[in-house]
């Protein structure tokens, strides 16, 4: 089985009183709900007790692709969706997903 075929996991580390964690917790949802091929996107909030800190966040938002740093703050929507379609080779099944998308910064 190919790589980008075997599906990709997409962390997002936020924690309380974080000043951009409501957008990251929004981007995640909005993610969840896309038609993402093979991308589990996780929201991980590392004020609950279960949570774990990999030492490779030492801020939030972290944005994690499969281990990597993606994003260290929250990205641009369209940017992070790009780079989701080009890691899991689907792009042709994002189009209808991504048009009518917002402007907001």
């Amino acid at each position: 089985m190919d790589e980008r075929d075997a599906g990709r996991r997409l962390e997002i580390y936020v924690a309380p009183d974080c000043f951009g964690c409501d957008i990251a917790t929004e981007l995640a949802s909005k993610l969840r709900t896309m038609a993402l091929p093979n991308v589990d996107v996780r929201l991980i909030d590392l004020g609950e007790p279960e949570s774990v800190r990999p030492d490779i966040i030492f801020a939030v938002p972290t944005y994690v692709l499969d281990g990597q740093v993606l994003s260290l703050g929250n990205p641009d929507e369209e940017w992070l969706i790009d780079q989701l379609t080009a890691v899991t080779g689907h792009e042709d099944s994002l189009t209808s997903a991504t048009c009518g998308g917002t402007d907001d910064a």
